[in-house]
């Protein structure tokens, strides 16, 4: 008899509707998944064979049942005849682990994955989410029937998927790829299971309303799918899981049994085959069955009944909270991980069936529970010792030891800025209640002289053990060291030794410790203060000067705001203390405000940040006067009392700190550090009575309490020994399942892969053509396809070489282990230059075949000369540009080559970011809707909204962000000028296109925009970008705001009131005379010379103030027919006696007139009419006043000497400046910056800012603009003659509205109408902020010297505007001059130039539904935004219903997606050489497994933001005490929200054992209404009903659930947002990095994924019986078995009983990251045990 035991293999009548697609879709399998199973395919086909022979042998028990388990839950099933009996088996593979990661190609997570919907109460498949369920339109999209393998697919014939041939005509579609961007129990990862907690609602009146309850979700079983019915649940509610999902099987029907390929566990209707006429042949054996077939039993498809607990039902099957059961009660098939709930199903995986000595038959099934670990805490690479004084005394019982505190009310691991794995804070998970009396309390009076008193504690001191290791402490010695993670045992026994130092110091370090026992008391140290002596040590990762100025790395600058790389550091108020053993007692300040100090002895209004904690460098020039130092510019040691914006620093954090271990096994340097290995975590993890004799007991040796071995310590399942995340993470294709471009199955932006610039060069120019004919795939897309139009690799090719080949992404690619790369925000990347670098525009395809030999880098930016450095650079004259013909040496040696790689670096990563905002930030849809229209074609920035893909203004904001990121990144003082091609695709010729700027801003590759250009407006954003071109622009980047204007006065009026001289002024007031006043503020604690001795000219001059006039309030910035020239200026020289330099946070005076008739500018009038004349402006000392008898032009008249810092009239004041007029020509006649007053008639370009007033009031007036050079420390650069193409250009940096008032005085005005009605006219106009000038207003009061106004003087004056609060300014800039620490810190930059900051960065803080609509705004404005976070959190923007929808949609963006293609490179393994090369990293905590809140909240590590209630159960789980608006605590409770973020919607629920049975709400993980995490680079489904694809929603950066549904669009919060409702719509001054901080730190540490898992296995035996078949009157086996009862296969009395529970069980560590390792792509070779890093066998 002919049996068809490979049962997938179709009948003929079957088989004839097998589609070439099928085949196809097979031989795409080979791939990387294909080339896996290359090797070993051969192999496991001679296994088969021997295991079809099994009954030859006498086999009691295999020697190992378990890798047949292992290799189909790693790297899914063979196509062999064996596997294809396997439950799990799959033509993709698509449910094992390896899969999941890389799916058939070798890009990992850039699957799209199977997306369901909840549509009438019911999960369904909807792939495009426009909420039509799949199966309504193709019955072969059901991919909820999950099980791929035919055994189970009754409904397809028992065909398995993908093998199922044409039905109706149509192909049968292959399932979506697996490998996902995320981790979640859901349908897309089934091989993980999920033990945690879900929180019900007990609804409204409930007391407690919210209560956490266990929860389970099995490997390859889920629930939440199995639902057939609304009343499904007990009394006929409605649950997420059928009550009867197992007991609907009445024992006799086999088809009256739910869901057979909804699950992979055995099920009636599963078969063992079909016999060769289509009889199928059931695989196990019912009940009814078994005496026939001479068996003890049928399969037990009815699970055990559980009764450990008194809330079990009688129903069978039961689990949990799904069925509406106990929450404890789970009545499946296996306990695989021994904690006394049966958590897995039996698999059958068609183990080869096996035969006992006795000539029993038996065949084994295999059960599993996967566990995530990467959402625990790694005790390899978190946590730190920071907290600790570095030269403490281990048994201080009070201050000293601890910073802030002591070992029983603070952790002494610290976080901040979230820099490294190293600051997630594994105490929140460490402790453990104080258990009296306890066998461990010994060891710690032995150490530290003392037993814990509390539980934060007991953490503390278990956490010094487990890093620095301890001793075995018993009768009075020490009887053996247990090294931690940093080893060292002779370190270890000299600290804790009888009558050792118990001193920190003394303590192993990470990495080596060198001489760390020598002291010392010079330089870099570890521990000790400022001048103090502290230890020697050894810098491992050679990164102790990071920061600092180091002229070996060609350094030449420190950061400028300070950097927290301990993580001890706060820059809030928020404070902590006291701990009763649960939480923390006490909070004070707030986390949303900066600390703003100033000199204790000023009483000045500037005040600074000032950051506590931070790191302080010892190796630093203290010489050199820098942010931390304060006003007075020398170090005080961060004292309390002193002026430093530093506090209590942290001295030399970078040496010896915890990142200087190697994490990675492979290359750990084990004769130092000893890292806690894989296996030491199978402790932790394991049920103590599971665990086998020879298990390590390391981690339990070195924290004995908190890892102790009993079944009742949950601490020891939060942690884990490993830990990593790929740096490879993958966008996601639109090209389908065919990987062909302009298919039918292309998605909305399949032109982003586009390009094939790989494979060889068929042509021989040099450049790749591709490497399959037939199709293309690759991101970066193409632009264009020749050297003119942006061929890849090409000098035109928008993306620079170095870019492309870090990016690019092969959709499909199953060869090259390669992949994208994100690229870094605080380097360039680069090749390995050396002098014979080619240049890579003049020599694309040598500089594309050195790139390939030299391979790539990141670099810091060449930085910019400094004038310190003297001649060489402040007399340099002329900067070489770009000249392909004369290259720039490399490395740089002189001033001007450095000047001009400085330039090309920063013109070159803004380049970077500019390009990938073009190429992936649009959103417009195409004209039938129905995708997003490509970017790479023709851009006219001039065409309608809506038309262009990218309007002027769009662009303008493009580059403002991109050159504003390198500005705030690099820590010079110097403006960034960026360059960038408006339109990268072709132009409308077709003929040329791509980038065709030569990265040298200083040239100009075409001819700026005139007036008379009828956009003009557009182009240059109203003279605003007098540069631009319609095809290039340039921008400026914003440094830090150095001088703003604080106050202004002008006096005086085009025609005079008076028609007689009034003896009240010193001046003719028939005639008249105009009086101006500027009050210039120093925003920076630094002085800032306005000129120094280098500054002689208006040509070398680094600051000047300039008059524009203003006819008419349309005119464009700078003025019609005017080119944006100055009207006047004056320019400070340093060729005079007078102080040109403004102390840190003083102001500074000018003062000038129209006429000389006064030889002084200063305004004086004798208001009391006594012949002495009063000092009106400036509201400085008074001094000598003048009278009539003084002679008002004598300049020696000390009564008239100027009471200015600066007075343009006196000839004292002469040499401090220089002056031009309209034409640009110096002159030298006085009064003449005030000629030819015009009537001010408004600004309107400025009024559109939603910034200060710039309206006119019908007076005579100008607008004043305070500019500086773009480079302060290279002043002698000869300027040329056209505007565009200065090397060294003029910048603005503020604007203000001057209106002259008129004192109006009459002929007749005796004292009573010159106080009372005269001098109140005159009123200065002063900012509150002067950052701001939306603060700016008219003087406020009465004083009592009728002086209205506050102009400084040179001496005297008074110490603030009238309307600056007494505590002074609260408005500060966020600039950073630092490395980003974060790429959460891109959401501060602002999107304005520095010509418009004063006027908009008072929104700069404000939410970005505010941004877009300021006060004032009829209307959703897109020029109103200030800040990224507009762009980035707000994809969708707010929509304006006086526009078209076409409009409104290409006001939408996508610019959060740059987050996938950016980062801010890890810290760990830097000691291991070209960060490029590194392909995984430990440490990143994934979101979407994350289930302890104490991991969440060792990554918040903020009990002001997060801390424990001490409720157990019950919410609030935690407190956020942040203050609002009012003053009182917020009390969000931060987990909750976390998993309402994650878990989605509450779901119907059942609970029968509640005092008052009834439905209930459940938040529950993996059901169809969960959000998990998914990457920065994920996008929406794009369908005809909801055309558009922004995913903001699904990453991270998503909004707060809360928000979400309070039906206000106003409060739509970030999830991790620190405001209230009513911060979140009034920021106060509450900046942007505070109120995004919790974001910004958990970016760097988190991740979506999981790549390690730990592996409880069980294998059991089941009775086995060959099907048989009468042929020809005998009985002939088929070659099929069936399956029957469970039995024991080797009992003491030789019987084998039925269900007797004996069985095998093992756990396994898995990483899959090893799966790049393991394979070898030259070879095929693929070694899959190598993903295997421990095992155990339990029995």
């Amino acid at each position: 008899m002919k049996t068809n035991s490979d049962f997938h293999r179709l009948p003929t009548s079957d088989r004839q509707g097998s589609t070439l697609v099928i085949v196809i879709a097979l031989l795409g399998l080979l791939a990387f998944m294909g080339m896996v199973f290359f090797t070993f395919a051969a192999q496991e086909r001679q296994a088969a064979e021997n295991f079809s022979d099994a009954a030859k042998f006498a086999v009691d028990e295999p020697p190992n049942v378990f890798d047949h388990l292992l290799r189909q839950v790693i790297v899914g099933t063979s196509d062999t005849p064996q596997d294809r009996g396997s439950i799990l088996y799959s033509t993709t593979r698509r449910h094992a682990m390896v899969p999941n990661l890389v799916g058939s190609d070798v890009q990992p997570h850039s699957g799209e994955g199977v997306r369901l919907a909840e549509i009438g109460g019911y999960a369904v498949v909807d792939q495009n989410q426009d909420g039509v369920a799949d199966i309504s339109q193709n019955a072969n999209t059901d991919w909820l029937e999950f099980v791929d393998s035919g055994i189970a697919r009754s409904h397809m014939a028992y065909r398995p998927r993908g093998l199922e041939g044409q039905i109706g005509g149509l192909a049968v579609p292959q399932p979506p790829a697996p490998d996902v961007d995320y981790t979640y129990p859901d349908i897309n990862n089934l091989f993980l299971a999920y033990r945690g907690k879900a929180i019900r609602d007990n609804g409204p009146s409930a007391t407690p309303r919210f209560e956490e309850i266990n929860v389970l979700i099995p490997s390859f079983f889920r629930p939440q799918y199995l639902k057939s019915s609304m009343t499904n649940g007990p009394a006929g509610s409605s649950i997420l899981t059928d009550a009867d999902w197992i007991q609907s099987f009445d024992g006799v029907n086999r088809n009256s049994a739910k869901f057979p390929a909804r699950s992979f566990r055995p099920h009636p209707l599963h078969i063992a085959g079909r016999l060769e006429d289509g009889t199928v042949v059931p695989r196990y054996v019912l009940d009814s069955e078994a005496a026939g077939l001479s068996l003890q039993g049928g399969f037990p498809f009815l699970p055990a009944e559980e009764t450990n607990n008194s809330g079990n039902r009688p129903e069978r099957g039961e689990l949990g909270i799904w069925t509406g059961s106990h929450p404890d009660n789970y009545e499946l098939d296996v306990d695989n991980d021994g904690d006394g709930r049966r958590d897995g199903i039996w698999l059958d995986l068609n183990f080869p069936i096996q035969e006992t000595a006795g000539g029993v038959q038996y065949a084994i099934l295999h059960s599993v529970t996967v566990y995530d670990l990467d959402s625990l805490i790694d005790l390899n690479v978190h946590g730190n010792l920071a907290g600790l004084n570095r030269m403490g005394d281990l048994t201080q019982t009070g201050s000293g030891l601890v910073f802030d505190g002591q070992l029983d009310n603070q952790f002494i691991s610290r976080s901040n800025l979230g820099l490294g794995p190293n600051e997630v804070n594994p105490l929140w998970a460490l402790r453990r209640p104080l258990i009296t009396g306890h066998s461990s309390i010994p060891q710690f009076n032995g150490h530290f002289g003392r037993a814990p008193s509390n539980s934060l504690e007991q953490a503390n001191m278990e956490w010094i053990w487990l890093l620095g290791g301890r001793g075995d402490i018993s009768g009075g010695g020490l009887n053996g060291i247990f090294a931690g993670r940093w080893g060292e045992a002779d370190r270890v026994y000299n600290t804790w030794k009888q009558g050792g130092s118990r001193l920190v110091a003394d303590l192993p370090r990470p990495g080596r410790s060198g001489n760390a026992q020598q002291p010392g008391n010079t330089g870099i140290r570890f521990g000790g203060g400022y001048a103090g002596q502290g230890r020697n040590g050894f810098d491992d990762n050679q990164d102790r000067l990071e920061g600092e100025a180091d002229l070996s790395q060609r350094r030449i600058r420190a950061f400028g705001t300070p950097m927290d790389f301990a993580g001890t550091g706060r820059s809030t108020s928020a404070d902590y203390g006291g701990y009763n053993g649960t939480s923390f007692t006490s909070t004070a300040g707030s986390p949303r405000q900066a600390v703003l100090h100033r000199d204790p002895s000023s009483t000045g209004p500037a005040r600074w940040p000032r950051y506590k904690g931070y790191t302080v460098n010892r190796g630093m020039d203290d010489t050199v006067p820098r942010y931390a130092f304060g006003e007075n510019g020398v170090f005080d040691q961060g004292q309390l009392a002193t002026d430093d914006l530093i506090l209590d620093p942290f001295y030399d954090a970078l040496f010896e700190d915890p990142l200087e271990t190697i994490f990675d096994p492979n290359y750990a340097q084990k004769q130092h550090d000893q890292i806690f290995a894989p296996a030491d975590l199978l402790s932790l993890q394991m049920q103590p009575g599971d665990k086998p004799a020879d298990i390590s007991e390391r981690l339990s040796d070195l924290a004995p309490f908190a890892f102790e071995s009993t079944a009742n310590n949950d601490v020891r399942e939060k942690f884990t020994t490993l830990s990593n995340s790929l740096r490879r993470y993958m966008m996601s294709h639109d090209l389908g399942a065919d990987l062909q471009l302009g298919t039918s199955d292309d998605g909305p932006r399949a032109w982003e892969f586009n390009a094939d610039a790989d494979g060889p060069d068929t042509n021989n120019d040099g450049y790749p053509d591709g490497d399959n004919p037939n199709r293309v795939g690759e991101f970066p897309p193409a632009y264009g396809n020749t050297v003119a139009t942006g061929r890849p690799y090409s000098a035109t090719d928008p993306f620079r070489p170095q870019v492309r080949r870090l990016l690019t992404l092969e959709a499909g690619e199953s060869r090259e282990l390669i992949g994208q790369l994100p690229l870094s925000v605080n380097h360039l990347l680069d090749v390995e230059r050396t002098e014979q670098t080619p240049d890579q525009q003049s020599q694309p395809v040598q500089f594309l075949r050195y790139m390939r030999r030299a391979g790539l880098r990141f670099r810091p930016l060449v930085e910019h000369p400094a004038a310190s450095e003297g001649n060489t650079v402040v007399n340099a004259t002329a900067i070489p540009v770009y000249d392909p013909a004369n290259p720039v040496v490399w490395p740089p040696v002189t001033a001007e080559q450095r000047e001009f790689w400085a330039r090309r670096d920063r013109q070159q990563l803004a380049r970077d970011i500019y390009v990938l905002l073009y190429t992936i930030g649009g959103t417009q849809p195409t004209g039938a809707g129905n995708a997003v229209r490509s970017y790479l074609g023709t851009n006219d920035p001039n065409a309608a909204e809506g038309t262009a893909l990218y309007t002027h203004r769009q662009l303008r904001e493009m580059a403002q962000f991109a050159v504003n990121l390198v500005d705030a990144m690099d820590s010079d003082n110097v403006v960034t000028k960026f360059e960038y091609d408006k339109n990268l695709g072709p132009d409308s010729s077709g003929t040329t296109g791509g980038w065709n700027l030569d990265d040298d801003p200083c040239t100009m590759e075409t001819v700026p925009a005139l007036e008379s250009d009828p956009n003009f407006t557009a182009i240059t954003d109203s003279g605003h970008n007098r540069e631009d071109s319609n095809a290039r622009g340039v921008v400026y980047g914003v440094e830090a705001q150095e001088l703003a204007f604080s106050e202004v006065l002008g006096v005086g009026a085009a025609t005079p009131a008076a028609t007689l001289d009034h003896p009240a002024t010193l001046y003719p007031d028939d005639s008249g005379r105009n009086h101006l006043f500027v009050e210039l503020q120093n925003l920076r604690p630094n002085p800032v010379a306005l000129a120094t001795k280098n500054n002689t000219t208006m040509a070398n001059a680094m600051w000047r103030i300039v008059r524009h006039d203003r006819v008419n309030a349309a005119d464009p910035i700078g003025g019609t027919s005017n080119g944006g020239n100055p009207f006047r200026a004056f320019a400070f020289v340093g060729q005079s006696a007078l102080n040109q330099t403004i102390q840190g946070g003083q102001r500074y005076s000018i003062a000038t007139a129209s006429t000389t008739d006064v030889v002084s500018s200063d305004l004086f009038v004798d208001f009391d009419q006594d012949n002495t004349f009063d000092l009106i402006a400036p509201n400085g000392a008074v001094g000598t006043l003048p009278n009539n008898g003084t002679n008002r032009t004598d300049p020696n008249a000390a009564e008239l000497k100027p009471r200015c810092h600066l007075d343009l009239l006196h000839p004292d004041h002469n040499l401090g400046f220089v002056m031009v007029d309209q034409a640009g020509n110096q002159t030298t006649t006085l009064g003449a910056f005030l000629q030819n007053l015009q009537t001010y008639g408004g600004n309107t370009p400025m009024n559109s800012l939603y910034g200060g007033s710039f309206s006119s009031a019908g007076r005579i007036g100008f607008d004043l603009v305070l500019q500086r050079r773009a480079n302060p420390n290279m002043p002698a650069l000869t300027h040329g003659t056209v505007p565009g193409q200065d090397p060294n250009p003029w910048v603005d940096v503020d604007i203000i509205r001057v209106e002259f008032r008129d004192l109006a005085i009459q002929d007749g005005d005796m004292a009573t109408q010159l106080q009372q009605n005269r001098l109140p006219n005159i009123l200065s106009e002063e900012r509150r902020e002067p950052l701001a000038d939306s603060t700016r207003s008219d003087f406020t009061g009465t004083p009592a010297n009728l002086r209205y106004n506050t102009i400084v003087g040179r001496t005297g004056g008074t110490g603030a505007n009238s309307i600056t609060p007494t505590a002074g300014f609260s408005l500060w800039q966020a600039h950073f001059d630092r490395d980003f620490a974060s790429t959460g810190e891109l959401l501060s930059l602002p999107l304005c130039g520095p010509a418009t900051l004063t006027s908009k960065i008072e929104r700069l803080n404000f939410n970005p539904k505010q941004q877009a609509q300021p006060p004032g705004a009829g209307n959703p404005t897109p020029g109103a935004l200030v800040a990224a976070a507009s762009k980035i959190l707000q994809p969708d923007f707010p929509n304006d219903s006086g526009v078209s929808v076409a409009v409104n949609r290409a006001r939408d963006n996508r610019w959060y997606r740059l987050l996938q293609l950016v980062e801010v490179p890890s810290r760990v393994h830097r000691m291991l050489g070209n960060y490029v090369s590194l392909d995984r990293l430990p440490g990143k905590v994934n979101l979407n497994t994350l289930r302890h809140w104490e991991v969440y909240a060792g990554l918040v590590d903020n009990p002001v933001l997060l801390d424990s209630t001490g409720s157990v159960g019950a919410a609030p789980f935690t407190n956020d005490r942040t203050p609002d608006e009012n003053g009182n605590a917020v009390n969000r409770d931060r987990w909750q929200e976390f998993l309402l973020s994650r878990d989605g919607d509450f779901s119907d629920s059942f609970d029968q054992f509640a005092a008052t049975p009834g439905p209930r709400k459940m938040l529950i993980p993996g059901t169809v209404k969960s959000k998990p995490f998914r990457s920065y680079g994920y996008r929406k489904p794009f369908n005809l009903a909801s055309p558009e694809d922004n995913g903001l929603e699904s990453t991270v950066l998503r909004t707060l659930t809360a928000d979400v549904n309070d039906g206000d669009n106003q409060t739509n919060r970030h999830w991790l947002e620190v405001n209230s409702r009513g911060q979140h719509k009034n920021p106060g001054p509450a900046a942007l990095q505070h109120q995004h901080q919790v974001l910004s730190k958990l970016m760097n540490n988190t991740t979506t994924v999981s790549n390690t898992f730990i592996v409880f296995a069980t294998a059991a035996y089941f009775e086995a019986v060959e099907h048989k078949v009468t042929v020809n009157g005998q009985l002939t086996g088929t070659g099929l078995y069936r399956i029957g009862s469970r039995i024991d296969i080797d009992t003491a009395d030789g019987q084998s009983n039925v269900n007797p529970g004996w069985q095998q069980r093992a756990v396994y560590v898995i990483d899959r990251t090893e799966a790049f390792r393991a394979y070898d792509p030259g070879t095929g070779d693929f070694d899959w045990k190598r993903l295997i890093k421990a095992r155990a066998e339990i029995e």
